[in-house]
């Protein structure tokens, strides 16, 4: 085989894209009742139903004052709805993060993750892993292992996602106080997420970017400037249906 033959194949060649999730799990997530366990489980719903044969696997990983590991690295396919969630404590995110992408290193498969971190809080009871960590955490997983992270925050604390490091365009932010936001958004993520794994399962290079912001000041709305529009995927690898 000649190596331009050879070139051309590694071309094609489809990833499988595994999927890593960081939820929030501390006690101000609480005034959400039962919304952010339906958008982290409509989101796992979405993958599976766009692909999930692929021999992708999904990792959770829960955090309030300490790090809790709830999936470690099951296939999709074999993921049930998560029904364990009870918010308390405080905001160890630094930890988690930096936790979650260590352990997903030492598995057999280390590359091309997309990693979700969900929040409505700033980081404040982390011991292990400080500000500067995370971020060469991130830039490392990024640069040389393929890895895409996104960032959801709440709309108070929308910085806080650029300022660890992740990717602005990466970046979605909902308003805990307005119920049904979180679901939306995460529905919208989701949507962004499939179109990138189906696409570079099939061998095609591509970013994944989740928005597009602009800055406009309205005293009646709960966005402290930010106005947030996620552009969907193109109509036909939407996924079939959406978790309500």
């Amino acid at each position: 085989m000649s190596k331009s033959s050879t070139n051309a194949q590694n071309k094609t060649k489809g990833v499988v894209q595994d999927i890593l999730v960081i939820m929030d799990s501390s006690g101000s997530m609480q005034s959400m009742g039962n919304e952010p366990l339906q958008a982290l489980n409509g989101f796992i719903k979405d993958q599976q139903e766009v692909l999930s044969g692929d021999g992708s696997t999904l990792s959770l990983w829960m955090f309030d004052t300490k790090t809790h590991l709830v999936i470690d690295d099951q296939p999709l396919k074999d993921v049930a709805p998560v029904t364990a969630y009870r918010p308390d404590g405080m905001t160890a995110m630094y930890d988690a993060i930096g936790k979650a992408v260590s352990l997903k290193y030492n598995k057999s498969k280390r590359r091309n993750v997309v990693c979700m971190v969900i929040t409505d809080g700033e980081e404040n009871a982390s011991v292990e892993y400080a500000l500067s960590d995370v971020r060469k955490v991130i830039d490392t997983a990024e640069k040389e292992h393929g890895w895409k992270f996104i960032f959801i925050g709440a709309t108070d604390i929308f910085a806080e996602g650029a300022k660890t490091g992740f990717d602005i365009n990466r970046c979605a932010a909902y308003a805990p106080s307005v119920p049904g936001m979180l679901a939306q958004i995460s529905r919208e993520v989701s949507s962004n997420v499939a179109h990138y794994r189906c696409v570079t399962s099939q061998g095609i290079e591509v970013d994944l970017k989740l928005r597009q912001s602009e800055m406009k000041k309205d005293s009646d709305d709960d966005t402290d400037g930010f106005v947030e529009r996620v552009v969907p995927p193109p109509p036909a690898l939407t996924r079939r249906s959406s978790v309500v």
